[in-house]
């Protein structure tokens, strides 16, 4: 993804006001003309449309952290393969699909801290072994969503909600 399929992402997500702010972001990076680091946070982006980042294969950080997002579609991600890090915190999200981190097993850290998300399916980071850490705290989780299987898991916060199972 060069430089003006960035501006057509952001025409997408209709930011492409917001072109030269993200494109001179210390985390926006190019690496051999492909985009391995993309920063989207405080934009005020409330809709992503499906398919916006299909072009993003490279992309191994997504930080969408401070924008107005209630809902992501379950397939929103699928061609992120490479991707280490997503920050999603700072958002108004009440749930995520089950399938939404699928395909994303390279994944190391999750932010979904500050948000409104009240239920997590159980299996969510059900394949997700790389995962180190994961930041759940700040929201209105009353359970927990199954991590036995994250065996690379170093540190989740789950501070500021009211769990009454894990």
């Amino acid at each position: 993804m060069d430089v003006e399929d960035l501006r057509l992402l952001l025409s997408r997500i209709d930011k492409e006001d917001q072109f030269d702010e993200v494109v001179n972001r210390e985390e926006t990076q190019y690496l051999d003309n492909d985009l391995i680091s993309l920063d989207l946070s405080r934009l005020e982006i409330d809709n992503i449309p499906i398919g916006v980042f299909d072009l993003l294969s490279e992309l191994i950080y997504l930080d969408l952290s401070g924008n107005n997002l209630f809902s992501l579609s379950n397939s929103i991600f699928h061609h992120l393969e490479n991707l280490n890090y997503i920050n999603l915190s700072h958002n108004k999200l009440k749930t995520l699909p089950r399938d939404i981190f699928w395909n994303m097993n390279k994944l190391r850290v999750i932010g979904l801290h500050k948000n409104l998300l009240n239920n997590l399916a159980d299996d969510i980071f059900e394949h997700l072994e790389d995962l180190e850490q994961l930041n759940l705290e700040g929201n209105n989780l009353s359970k927990i969503p199954n991590i036995e299987d994250l065996i690379n898991l170093e540190i989740i916060n789950i501070k500021n909600n009211p769990i009454t199972q894990f």
